[in-house]
């Protein structure tokens, strides 16, 4: 016969989903923290993972994510976790840099078993998201990471003005 602390090892109480998400990703729009420039969708002790605001105040990523359902939520939620707590992900089944000759700004995608992606650009403590898709067609993925630095340029030039404001 098993203890009790063995079961509850082996299978341990699961939470919905959806409570999940609120207590880690913080999703919900009340709950989240927004600047001018960006939304944060996940933080940890060694990275903070933040989507783009444009200048129409919409960050697309954190809309994506958003608009995803639970289980497609639940494989990002594990990788930003992973991310945040540990500054990287390793496999390339989960994260990877696109690869092209002659750009200044190199773009990652975070990706997840179902074809969702997540595009962005990583920075010493954050990543910084653009937007996210399913699975593009491998022409595609250049524009999205064109795309991609576009946003992250157009972010920079808006972060640069605002700390010469004040």
């Amino acid at each position: 016969m098993r203890s009790a602390l063995v079961q509850a090892v082996q299978h341990p109480p699961q939470m919905p989903v959806d409570q999940q998400l609120t207590g880690h990703l913080s999703w919900r729009r009340s709950e989240v923290k927004t600047t001018q420039l960006f939304k944060e969708i996940h933080s940890g002790p060694v990275k903070t993972i933040v989507g783009i605001v444009d200048t129409n105040g919409v960050c697309e990523a954190h809309d994506y994510l958003a608009g995803l359902n639970a289980a497609d939520q639940a494989q990002f939620m594990a990788r930003f976790e992973r991310y945040t707590q540990i500054g990287y992900l390793r496999s390339p089944e989960e994260m990877r840099i696109i690869e092209e000759s002659g750009v200044d700004i190199r773009v990652h995608e975070i990706k997840t078993r179902n074809g969702h992606r997540l595009f962005g650009v990583e920075e010493a403590h954050r990543f910084v998201a653009s937007h996210g898709t399913r699975k593009p067609k491998p022409k595609a993925v250049k524009k999205h990471a064109q795309r991609t630095r576009e946003d992250y340029r157009d972010v920079c030039e808006r972060e640069e003005q605002e700390n010469e404001n004040g």
